[in-house]
């Protein structure tokens, strides 16, 4: 049982990233990678436009990882991000 002023230490990946690449639908591609950070229990921002994406997006490592490659997959690895383990 966990005391009352204990604090459950959860490890997270924080990324910011950026691509700057022309996209043909980038309200498209938002809602899809909404659904799959919604899924994998990722938070944060990402802004999609036509000149390309930008944002701060934070999870649970093994999900990071999952999101990160389904983001690379459309800017055909280009993307540009780094990580910090909170």
């Amino acid at each position: 049982m966990i005391e009352k002023n204990e604090k459950i230490k959860t490890m997270y990946l924080i990324a910011a990233l950026y691509q700057f690449t022309p996209l043909q639908d980038p309200v498209s591609l938002k809602c899809q990678l909404e659904t799959q950070c919604k899924a994998l229990g990722i938070t944060g921002a990402l802004i999609l436009a036509q000149e390309g994406i930008n944002g701060t997006i934070a999870g649970p490592p093994e999900n990071m990882n999952l999101i990160i490659a389904s983001i690379k997959h459309h800017f055909f690895n280009l993307l540009l991000w780094k990580i910090l383990l909170k």
